[in-house]
């Protein structure tokens, strides 16, 4: 082969290496306007993103809680106030002055080991709330012994359907609950309930009189019966019956009525009396140092002698 033949051929495989290598750089030429894609696309998530923190900075809190919750109540309209009348959480509740009467159906039978145990909870967790209460002990031994009238009135609430009750048997009468909690004559419920209302905030709504203890709308202190659902409120205990000691009533742990009984006040005991001799100052103790040593022993024989 000639030298003008084989440059022909050199220079027709280097057109086609050309012809070859041309699609090449047009990929690299579309991957780098992907890419200048993908950076516009991202700088103008960025300045999106910036801008609307910038935007989220300058609402800032004010600090004010209480303004704040007044704004959102009044965005809620008639829907917001009617959550902050029930009592469930959204308001203080109101210093009513009154305190409703609040009666804890117990029993102090240990046979029944849940009642007997539910009821010692629910008087621990009425003396942790600090509130006067009046126990009424279904056990008829106990209510005998200590000359009260508590099995009275749970026969007389039970035959008029008062207390909270469940059917075991059709041949049999239904049996009450017990323990169980009334509040100014009203079923509030049992152990569960209670504490079911004390976590919800609208326990102290109802011993304040400020919400009704069946549907817990509010309501005012000296109101007879619940505008919402129709209970009535009364007294369960006669007032000669506390005066009398009748029935016990409870403060944190220890019996309330019999303060009222007596009418006195009970100097407080002094844990360590003092002496007579010593507190009017009529013994000299001396001085413990004149005892040291051999002349203290000395000093000391000659007063045995």
């Amino acid at each position: 082969m000639s030298g003008n033949e084989e440059g022909e051929v050199v220079a027709a495989g280097e057109e086609e290496r050309e012809e070859d290598e041309a699609p090449l750089g047009g990929e690299e030429e579309v991957e780098e306007g992907v890419g200048e894609e993908g950076e516009g696309e991202g700088g103008g998530e960025g300045e999106g993103e910036g801008g609307g923190d910038g935007e989220g900075e300058e609402d800032e809190v004010s600090g004010d809680v209480s303004a704040e919750v007044d704004e959102l109540a009044g965005e809620g309209g008639a829907g917001g106030h009617a959550l902050a009348a029930d009592g469930l959480g959204f308001d203080e509740v109101p210093d009513t002055g009154e305190v409703a009467e609040i009666v804890l159906v117990t029993t102090s039978l240990g046979s029944i080991k849940k009642q007997f145990f539910s009821s010692l909870r629910m008087r621990n967790f009425l003396d942790c709330k600090g509130v006067v209460y009046i126990i009424i002990d279904s056990n008829r031994d106990t209510s005998s012994a200590k000359n009260l009238k508590d099995v009275e009135l749970f026969k007389e609430w039970k035959a008029n359907g008062m207390l909270k009750a469940v059917e075991t048997d059709e041949n049999r009468d239904p049996e009450v609950i017990i323990p169980q909690l009334l509040v100014d004559g009203v079923v509030v419920g049992d152990e569960t309930t209670l504490q079911d209302l004390e976590e919800d905030g609208d326990l102290d709504w109802i011993f304040s009189r400020a919400a009704c203890p069946a549907c817990l709308h509010e309501k005012s202190p000296s109101a007879i019966s619940c505008e919402s659902c129709g209970a009535t409120f009364r007294s369960l205990i006669p007032p000669d019956y506390i005066t009398e000691g009748c029935v016990l009533q409870m403060l944190q742990g220890c019996p309330y009525n019999e303060e009222e009984i007596e009418g006195e006040e009970k100097e407080p005991k002094e844990r360590w009396a003092a002496c007579q001799s010593f507190s009017g100052g009529d013994v000299d103790l001396g001085d413990f140092d004149d005892f040291g040593g051999e002349e203290g022993e000395e000093k000391k024989e000659e007063g045995e002698g």
